[in-house]
């Protein structure tokens, strides 16, 4: 059987809840990754490859919406060039990526007030044109980040972890 994964979890008890929602609805689903959950990103509830649509409308029905992050690899038409495999994530979700971009743009903008503060302390004077540029640049950095993600995202092959950005290599 070509089982596809539908959706993760972090909780055994949620996947539990979904396996049991789809087994009432007559569609066999079985829960990978059970015992190494925390080491390998969570439990994937799976579905054989015909069911996937059925599953997904079900899930969606019963509210235990699938996260859309974690298509498997027909929503990018990909296979792994190592194994063959569709099981294909992006490394870093979109919107982790976008958080830790705001927060390093936060942070950094804390640094520069905090060094042209002490530069003034010492008597060095910063035009405000290049403060104002570097907060720009700042302020642009999530922006850039989304950009980035959607140009070329870093992809995970889920069996063989084999990594690779954009395209993949040809062997």
């Amino acid at each position: 059987m070509d089982l596809v994964t539908i959706d993760r979890f972090t909780s055994l008890a949620a996947a539990n809840v979904a396996r049991a929602t789809l087994e009432a609805e007559g569609i066999a689903a079985f829960l990978a990754d059970e015992i190494e959950s925390q080491s390998h990103g969570g439990v994937r509830l799976q579905v054989a490859r015909a069911d996937v649509a059925e599953a997904l409308d079900i899930l969606r029905e019963a509210h235990s919406t699938p996260r859309e992050d974690l298509q498997p690899a027909a929503a990018w038409d990909e296979s792994c060039h190592r194994c063959g495999s569709d099981e294909i994530y992006p490394v870093v979700s979109r919107a982790r990526a976008y958080a830790r971009a705001l927060v390093i743009s936060m942070f950094s903008g804390i640094a520069v007030q905090m060094l042209a503060f002490g530069a003034r302390q010492a008597g060095i004077e910063i035009s405000a044109r290049l403060l104002n540029g570097i907060f720009l640049t700042l302020l642009a950095a999530p922006l850039l980040t989304a950009v980035a993600m959607n140009l070329s995202p870093r992809m995970l092959c889920r069996n063989c972890n084999a990594t690779w950005r954009g395209n993949q290599p040809t062997n």
